[in-house]
């Protein structure tokens, strides 16, 4: 059965988006502080605190915020930070470079319309590893022409915007845990387009395991907004951080690593990590691996929204033995025809697998229009296939922090079909090609062991 649609490129382009829109950015105040006066040589703007004896004049004019009194000791040249602070960070200054006390970075693959794989990098780093304030990501995309080469490189206009830039850096302020654990960001900044600065790629990890290290140096970010387009707008009058120098680096995973710990208070084990969502395709020689005990809180079954956890259903349900996964998408063609022609309808696939201890996860990431998709357009489009019963989600809420399905970049086309043994929670094969997977045959064995 034919039913595939093409799916890589726009994958690719979606990915990009979903990496900057995990952290919703809002608007925030902007705030001023007091001003002060100070005299010394030369010109700048600061902040600055101090009070001094004596008498002195300078030559020169100085403006500054911050409060107190500054005058100069001696004559004519006096000692003192221009900026009018005495830390020496310019008074335009709004956040000053970064700590990161928590990290993580991922290394990939993107493929363009053509199916040809570029690698991505992305670091993210946290000020705090319980409840982060501040983060900032770098990402280096190789679909966009960015450098697969360790090396010195300076910033251009192209990297103040999302739309353009190929080496991508993204800070963001006042941050805050919302109620589905998501992280909410209140000021989102970029690269001026004159800011200048350079970067420095260290090492480039070319597996799983491997590190993603680098430096920034010199660089202005101002406070942006960047829409669903990747649109990229300075905000007038917005803050300023200054990135005088970074050095990142972390482990980098492959997409379909999760780092989430074992389940514990269940009436059942389940298996330990590492966790990944990968497995082989039909015919090929790969080890199965675990997969995370990821859930969905906002799941449907049917019409209803009932939350679905892959942990709580194997201990809950000890009948199931396997568990299908089919991903499409709203205006994926070929999704609606494998649904309405061979797996929904009366006695078709889906009652025949039921038959054998089966059950169905319907993972719709894409709406119509090829955006990003809720649970409840999940449930509505397979319901509207024929199929009254399954899980439904379009893995936005994934617990394991991020869509490990529709991102895990296992395949080329949709509608794209997984296979998880309930057993040993084990991604016994995959593929993009439905009609290379044998539903009833599988679930048929995986009954019969």
């Amino acid at each position: 059965m034919k039913v595939r649609s093409r799916f890589n490129l726009l994958f690719s382009a979606v990915l990009i988006i979903l990496a900057v829109f995990m952290i919703t950015a809002c608007g925030g105040d902007d705030e001023e502080g007091a001003e002060g006066e100070g005299e010394g040589e030369g010109e700048g703007e600061g902040e600055g605190e101090g009070e001094g004896e004596g008498e002195g004049e300078g030559e020169g004019e100085g403006e500054g915020e911050g409060e107190g009194e500054g005058e100069g000791e001696g004559e004519g040249e006096g000692d003192g930070d221009e900026d009018g602070d005495e830390d020496g960070i310019p008074g335009y200054c709004s956040e000053y470079n970064f700590d990161a006390s928590a990290a993580k970075a991922e290394v990939g693959v993107m493929k363009d319309e053509n199916a040809n794989a570029y690698p991505y990098w992305t670091y993210t780093g946290y000020d705090s590893a319980e409840v982060p304030t501040k983060l900032i990501t770098v990402s280096n995309y190789g679909i966009r022409g960015g450098n697969e080469s360790t090396g010195l490189y300076s910033l251009a206009a192209k990297h103040a915007s999302m739309a353009t830039c190929d080496f991508c850096i993204r800070a963001y302020s006042g941050c805050k845990l919302a109620v589905d654990g998501s992280l909410e960001c209140e000021k989102t900044f970029m690269p001026t387009d004159d800011s200048g600065g350079m970067y420095f790629l260290n090492t480039l990890a070319a597996d799983d395991g491997e590190s993603f290290a680098g430096k920034l140096s010199g660089i202005t970010l101002h406070e942006v907004k960047i829409d669903s387009k990747l649109k990229t707008t300075m905000v007038i009058g917005g803050d300023t951080w200054c990135m005088n120098e970074f050095e990142f680096t972390s482990v980098a995973h492959v997409p379909q690593y999760s780092n989430m710990e074992p389940p514990e208070g269940l009436s059942c084990d389940y298996p330990e990590g590492p966790y990944y969502f990968l497995g082989p395709k039909p015919g090929e020689n790969v080890e199965p691996k675990t997969v995370p005990p990821m859930g969905w809180p906002g799941a449907y079954h049917g019409s209803e929204v009932t939350g679905f956890n892959l942990a709580e259903f194997k201990c809950d349900h000890p009948e199931v033995k396997t568990l299908f996964i089919v991903s499409g998408a709203g205006w994926c063609p070929g999704c609606a025809q494998l649904m309405t022609d061979y797996i929904c309808p009366a006695d078709k696939i889906y009652d025949q697998v039921k038959g054998y201890n089966g059950e169905f996860l319907f993972v719709w990431g894409q709406d119509n229009y090829g955006n990003v998709a809720t649970n409840q357009f999940a449930s509505d489009k397979v319901t509207s296939y024929g199929c009254s019963e399954g899980y439904r989600i379009s893995d936005m809420d994934n617990t394991a922090g991020k869509p490990m399905i529709t991102e895990s970049g296992l395949g080329d086309y949709i509608p794209w079909i997984g296979v998880i043994r309930m057993s040993d929670m084990k991604l016994q094969v995959h593929s993009d090609h439905a009609d290379e997977i044998n539903f009833v045959n599988i679930a048929y064995n995986n009954d019969k062991d």
